[in-house]
């Protein structure tokens, strides 16, 4: 096994580890000595991937919302009306591991992916920046709302209910104006 393989290898076996773990105690319960005597890794290869517990559930976040966004790009029947919809699938179907986040207080990186996928940075200008905002912080909400009440909407039905939501908002904006 070359270095990256032995990397790789190392990687998964500490994420699968802390999954279990985490599956039986909360993240603040768990130390790195217990998580590499569960992962089978010495500790020596913690520390030259990570220096904290979080980074491992951080960068298992981060990969799968990558592996997403390339499935969801390259899906050619993919557009802006079923993004959602692809995207609360993608939760379902990693639901275990996006309520271990959830339940553990960990859930700035799907606030991030959100902000990734709609192109959000420091550098917009104003209107642009607060437009983005408001999308990510709401959709950012609803993907909380929805674990917190079991992810009982599939993602059809809770795609069109953000729709029809979105509407209601619009119509309400309209008749501001």
């Amino acid at each position: 096994m070359n270095n990256l393989e032995k990397n790789k290898y190392v990687k998964d076996q500490l994420t699968r580890a802390l999954i279990d773990l985490l599956k039986k105690k909360r993240l603040t319960d768990i130390s790195v000595s217990e998580l590499t005597k569960q992962a089978g890794v010495g500790r020596v290869s913690f520390y030259r991937n990570y220096s904290d517990i979080n980074d491992i559930l951080i960068e298992h976040s981060n990969m799968l919302m990558k592996k997403w966004v390339k499935d969801f790009e390259a899906d050619p029947t993919s557009s802006i009306f079923n993004v959602f919809g692809s995207l609360f699938t993608h939760y379902k179907d990693h639901r275990d591991f996006y309520e271990i986040m959830y339940q553990n207080g960990i859930t700035d990186p799907i606030l991030d992916a959100v902000k990734n996928k709609i192109d959000y940075s420091d550098d917009l200008d104003n209107r642009t920046a607060y437009s983005k905002a408001f999308f990510a912080y709401g959709m950012y909400g609803w993907i909380l709302e929805w674990m917190k009440r079991g992810m009982s909407e599939d993602a059809d039905g809770i795609n069109s209910m953000l729709f029809e939501t979105a509407k209601s908002y619009r119509d309400v904006a309209d008749k501001m104006l």
